[in-house]
């Protein structure tokens, strides 16, 4: 399966378990992800937005409609356990509709958003 934008640029500069991305070629995200750099950088993004309850973490990125995606404005929810590289929880939710799944293009245009690059 070929990884994200991201986890391809970055590769693997560490030493043990490779990553698994979140967003296997280019689908919806899936639990079954450890270090993905996509993901990774919403957990980042997520920190200013992030409560926590034992190990347990759940925070959110805000997007509005100037990334140009459906939908046009709301929140990349995301929960995650420690800081192990997983994230076993991600959503969309926004413009008063049903959460629905990330896809990978929303969570690449705002993990470039908050990472400082282009959408």
């Amino acid at each position: 399966m070929k990884p994200c934008a991201m986890c391809e640029e970055r590769g693997q500069p560490w030493t043990g378990a490779a990553p698994q991305c979140a967003f296997p070629d280019g689908g919806d995200f899936t639990a079954d992800n450890w270090n993905c750099a996509t993901m990774n950088a919403l957990r980042y993004a997520a920190e200013a937005h992030r409560v926590q309850h034992d190990d347990e973490s759940l925070g959110s990125v805000p997007f509005d409609n100037e990334l140009q995606h459906e939908p046009s404005a709301g929140f990349v929810v995301l929960c995650w356990y420690k800081s192990r590289g997983c994230t076993s929880v991600a959503f969309v939710t926004g413009d008063d509709s049903p959460p629905r799944a990330l896809t990978y293009g929303l969570a690449n245009a705002v993990a470039l958003k908050y990472a400082g690059g282009a959408a």
